[in-house]
């Protein structure tokens, strides 16, 4: 029979994002699809334009 002592529970921890490893990951995702979005808007407004131009069809067409 073992007599050993159970281990007193971990503190949490300061900021709950940090608990978990894909924590970051889900908010800089978050923040990148916020900005990809308003960049998308701006572009389709036409008050940023791409780098490279494409003709609209293009735009969409998987190249090989």
């Amino acid at each position: 029979m073992s007599t050993a002592t159970p281990l007193p529970p971990s503190p949490p921890a300061a900021f709950a994002l940090w608990n978990l490893g894909f924590r970051p990951f889900y908010l800089l995702a978050g923040a990148f699809a916020a900005l990809s979005i308003g960049w998308w808007v701006a572009q389709l407004a036409s008050l940023a334009s791409p780098r490279i131009h494409l003709a609209s069809p293009l735009w969409h067409a998987r190249m090989k």
